[in-house]
């Protein structure tokens, strides 16, 4: 069998299981971990925390009832490298219906560069490339009591050599606006499903689902938006993230935030790197109908990552 081996990197390379510091036993137990990596350089800019803000063609991943907070057509790409030659990127749109509802798709990839195919001796083959796949279809509604809520639903496939996998499942999402304006909190059910095909042999596993529970706040007199989240994943401990987004330079905007999180991506060394395991930071560009924005995320020995995103509303 060629290197069958292999299969274990795609499972466990993923950036929030890199090195396992929580006792929890669940981490690394569930599938297609990719699904936990985040999009969108101005919520990761912002430590992740952003399902009680949800107001960017993001909200698709981060809240599918944020949605509704985009009132225009829109076209957003993100791109990142990670580390060697592994890459992923996402495409969402977005397209409002009459004044109350949005539709919306989005395609969430992830590359792991190519692996070195080997026999059972040890002999080269056909070298070949793994990767994961996420496709979802959003509806989401606004109601006149100030809520939303939103639905996706995802079909995800995942390929290692000759073999496969695919899943189905489902976000369900709620956000409500303050009658002031100046605030919102959040609820999201991220990832709830099952698998309908496996790799040969293997049995059926869970997928990495979560709750999470967010807020944001416009405080009066700051040009800024607070945001700060709750997250309850099944494969690991409970996180809180929190971040900030400087409103006073606009059209550029200035981000920073950090996560709980990060302690999974701390290889337990005394050093600088370490440290900064879990801040992010960031900034974002507004030209006219496009919005560009940047992030910047270390983590620990790993190295750091640079992450870009691209929007066009029309």
């Amino acid at each position: 069998m060629r290197r069958l081996l292999t299969g274990v990197i795609p499972l466990l390379f993923p950036l929030n299981a890199a090195f396992g510091a929580s006792n929890n036993a669940d981490v690394g137990t569930r599938v297609y971990p990719f699904l936990k990596n985040g999009v969108g350089a101005r919520p990761l800019a912002m430590g992740g925390a952003f399902t009680g803000l949800a107001d960017d063609e993001s909200a698709l991943y981060y809240n599918p009832a944020g949605a509704t907070q985009v009132r225009t057509r829109a076209l957003a790409a993100s791109y990142v490298n990670y580390f060697g030659d592994v890459n992923s990127g996402y495409l969402a749109f977005l397209y409002p219906v009459g004044q109350t509802q949005t539709a919306g798709a989005a395609l969430n990839y992830f590359n792991y560069g190519e692996f070195v195919g080997l026999d059972a001796v040890g002999n080269p083959t056909e070298n070949f490339t793994p990767s994961d796949l996420a496709f979802q279809l959003t509806y989401a509604r606004q109601f006149k009591a100030g809520f939303s809520l939103g639905l996706s639903g995802k079909i995800i496939y995942e390929k290692l050599q000759d073999y496969s996998s695919s899943a189905l499942a489902a976000d369900a999402g709620f956000l409500y606006n303050f009658k002031n304006g100046r605030g919102r909190v959040g609820l999201v059910l991220q990832n709830l499903g099952f698998q309908i095909s496996r790799f040969w042999g293997a049995p059926k596993e869970d997928l990495p689902a979560a709750v999470k529970i967010g807020g944001s706040v416009h405080p009066v007199g700051l040009p800024m938006n607070v945001t700060l989240d709750i997250g309850f994943p099944t494969d690991n401990d409970p996180f809180v993230s929190g971040g900030v987004e400087y409103l006073k330079l606009n059209p550029a905007f200035l981000r920073a935030g950090y996560t709980t999180f990060g302690k999974n991506y701390k290889a337990g060394l005394e050093s600088g790197k370490d440290n900064l395991a879990g801040f992010s930071g960031g900034f974002g560009v507004l030209v006219k109908k496009f919005h560009i924005d940047y992030a910047f995320l270390p983590y620990s020995t790993l190295g750091s990552v640079h992450r870009f995103s691209g929007a066009y509303r029309f």
